[in-house]
C-alpha cells in the first residue's frame, strides 16, 4: 500500500541522488476507510450535501494522524474546490478539526462552537 508522508523541517541537498526511508513503528487503530467514515458522519451533521471527502493522507507529526480532504460538491456540478479537511487521530479515531467552508460557499462545516 502507498500513502503520503508529509514531513517538515527535513533539508535536501540540491543536484544530489537522495535516498529517503522511513521506519515508523506505531499501532494505526483507525484506518483511512474509518476515518473517511468519522469525516462523512461530521459533513452530515454539520455541513449539509453540497460536500463530499476525498481519500485521506497520512499525516505523521506530533500525533500520527489523516487528514480528510473536504470538497464542495454541488449536485449539478460535482467535486468544485476543496475547502478545508477533517485532521482525525490514527490512534483514537477523534476527529480534532473541521473545515471552514470558504467565503460564499453554502455550507459552513465549523460545527457547533
Amino acid at each position: 500500500m502507498v500513502m503520503t508522508a508529509h514531513l517538515r523541517g527535513v533539508m535536501l541537498p540540491t543536484d544530489a541522488d537522495v535516498d529517503v526511508e522511513i521506519k515508523i513503528h506505531t499501532r494505526l487503530h483507525i484506518s483511512a476507510y474509518v476515518a473517511k467514515q468519522k469525516a462523512n458522519v461530521c459533513l452530515v451533521l454539520y455541513c449539509g450535501q453540497s460536500v463530499c471527502v476525498d481519500e485521506p493522507i497520512l499525516h505523521i507529526g506530533e500525533r500520527v494522524t489523516w487528514l480528510v480532504p473536504v470538497w464542495l460538491a454541488p449536485p449539478p456540478e460535482g467535486r468544485k474546490t476543496k475547502i478545508g479537511e477533517f485532521i482525525v487521530d490514527a490512534q483514537t479515531g477523534e476527529v480534532l478539526g473541521k473545515p471552514r467552508a470558504l467565503p460564499g460557499a453554502e455550507a459552513d462545516c465549523a460545527g457547533p462552537a
